[in-house]
């Protein structure tokens, strides 16, 4: 796949989990509305690092790449490393334990984050 299709492809899958992500959130589904929103942040990044040269599929590899090309210069100004490390342990949680104890108001900010990073990745 050349990188534009994989640049593509990677923005469609961000979409996608975007639009789980609603569809949970108006279930009362937060925590899988939260986990949703977490991927497609992930995958927003690995476009990022996908253009920088240095993508990855290798979960701490991309926190840090993320952090060396995107926190110096405050991309966003937004602690992306740390919205990854906090979705993929939230994330985590809910698969262990298969339980709902995230609250609205964290899974609207993960959306709300995740839109706005897929939306930047899209016009870079």
């Amino acid at each position: 796949m050349t990188a534009e299709k994989t640049r593509q492809f990677r923005l469609k899958q961000s979409e996608e989990k975007i639009d789980i992500a609603k569809r949970l959130l108006s279930k009362g589904d937060y925590g899988n509305a939260l986990a949703q929103a977490y991927l497609s942040i992930f995958y927003s990044v690995r476009v990022l690092l996908l253009e920088k040269g240095a993508d990855s599929d290798d979960f701490e590899k991309i926190v840090s790449l993320s952090e060396e090309y995107f926190q110096p210069i405050g991309w966003l100004s937004r602690d992306i490393s740390q919205l990854l490390e906090k979705g993929r342990t939230l994330h985590e949680q809910i698969e262990r334990n298969n339980k709902n104890e995230v609250s609205i108001a964290e899974a609207l900010s993960f959306i709300e984050n995740a839109e706005k990073i897929r939306k930047a990745v899209e016009k870079a």
